[in-house]
């Protein structure tokens, strides 16, 4: 574990600075596209692909540097590094989620339903108890601004429901895991890729 720490420490913080580049993006076309349900959907879809965008190259970079060294034999290869690595940068993102999903579940006087969906934070404010009330409402408040290049798509799909807030992580995790296992597997550029596998054909 430390070892992995120290060896990607600066991908993991990398990580992080783009996903706060990108929530400040994603937080002002939001912001532009208020009143246009259509234009927030579709400034929501560009942030969250153009973010996506950026972890795939960065983590495909990564692949095919570390590629190079697998195929001299100098690194092991692991397939699981883009997925852990992203994990590691989102655990603030998971961890106020769940913070969040508990803290809403524990308010009392609401149905099982009402508790993971439509309560607006402000709305929060005659339920009971106090601590339940704050730990959803700050948790909420902090995962949503931490990742507001979901906002568009969030306030469409899914709005005001806590549960998003658990799926936002997802997509980049599962696109740094694709990414560094395909550049791992390109490092030397698709056409080198293609022209082994054809040779090993007619072996």
């Amino acid at each position: 574990m430390k070892s992995f720490f120290k060896e990607n420490i600066y991908t993991v913080v990398r990580m992080i600075i783009y996903q706060l580049a990108m929530s400040i993006f994603g937080f002002s076309m939001s912001m532009a596209c208020a009143k246009n349900r259509t234009l927030l959907l579709v400034s929501g879809i560009f942030a969250v692909g153009l973010y996506l965008f950026l972890l795939y190259f960065m983590m495909y970079e990564i692949g095919q540097k570390d590629g190079i060294k697998i195929d001299g034999g100098r690194l092991a290869y692991k397939p699981m590094k883009g997925f852990f690595i992203a994990l590691v940068a989102n655990s603030v993102n998971i961890l106020l989620s769940v913070l969040a999903i508990f803290g809403k579940a524990m308010i009392n006087g609401l149905g099982f339903f009402e508790r993971i969906a439509q309560l607006m934070p402000a709305e929060s404010a005659v339920l009971s108890p106090s601590w339940a009330v704050n730990l959803y409402s700050v948790c909420d408040f902090a995962a949503r601004f931490l990742q507001c290049m979901y906002t568009g798509v969030a306030k469409i799909l899914m709005p005001d429901n806590v549960l998003s807030l658990a799926l936002m992580p997802l997509p980049g995790i599962l696109v740094a895991a694709a990414a560094y296992p395909l550049g791992v597997k390109f490092c030397m550029g698709v056409r080198k890729k293609d022209k082994e596998s054809r040779s090993d054909r007619y072996r």
